[in-house]
């Protein structure tokens, strides 16, 4: 099998899960994809580049801090108040 049909499978596989699974197994799914991009940040920059930076964690909590104030929150200024009840919104750029 190619490479690209097993990346289609997964990707095809990843969309079709929230219709099939329970509410806590997409929400495991969901942590498990954003705590593989911040340790794929990490290996980047202290595997491949060498270097040590505080400054990343920083900007993951400050972002996870972010997110998380946005969706729980029910007073939001007008200019906000789109991304307010959605985790997916409130971490978009």
């Amino acid at each position: 099998m190619n490479l690209r049909a097993l990346l289609f499978a997964f990707v095809l596989l990843l969309g079709i899960a929230p219709l099939a699974l329970p509410t806590f197994q997409i929400t495991l799914l969901n942590y498990i994809g954003l705590y593989t991009l911040v340790v794929l940040g990490l290996v980047l920059l202290t595997g491949v580049g060498g270097m040590t930076s505080f400054g990343q964690a920083a900007f993951v909590g400050l972002g996870a801090y972010t997110s998380a104030y946005l969706t729980a929150t029910e007073q939001l200024p007008a200019w906000l108040a789109w991304a307010g009840g959605s985790p997916w919104l409130a971490a978009s750029p």
